[in-house]
């Protein structure tokens, strides 16, 4: 699906994948594992992410490495409390981001967020926090 079609606007999920530095991801890898687990959907390598798309939907993951991610793993952190996977948290430099056009719950954009969730899991390093 062309990025130039118009879709439902884009919502972000408040789902957050942190990767720690000694993390296994890289956005190679993660294309190549996000095309086996979606072969009927258009999976595209962005200097910005990876999208995963449709005809009905599309769905965003913004790798963001940039000065500010560090301290607001750390703000995170205050927020979150101790919670799962805090220290690992307050760590990370670097973390993908999860938008798409539908992610009603019960949506199939949704669905495909979650599978792109647990493909980002299998990553050593990478801890997935939902909002």
């Amino acid at each position: 699906m062309p990025d130039d079609e118009p879709l439902a606007s884009e919502l972000f999920q408040g789902i957050i994948a942190f990767i720690t530095d000694d993390s296994s991801f890289t956005l190679d890898e993660a294309e190549t594992r996000l095309r086996e687990v979606f072969p009927h959907q258009e999976v595209s390598r962005h200097p910005q992410g990876i999208t995963v798309a449709s005809e009905q939907w599309r769905l965003w993951l913004d790798y963001v490495d940039r000065p500010h991610v560090a301290a607001e793993s750390r703000e995170m952190v205050e927020w979150i409390g101790k919670q799962f996977a805090a220290a690992e948290i307050a760590e990370c430099e670097r973390r993908v981001e999860f938008s798409g056009t539908d992610i009603e719950p019960a949506s199939e954009c949704f669905g495909a967020l979650c599978t792109a969730c647990e493909v980002l899991k299998g990553f050593c390093g990478v801890v997935v926090f939902d909002l």
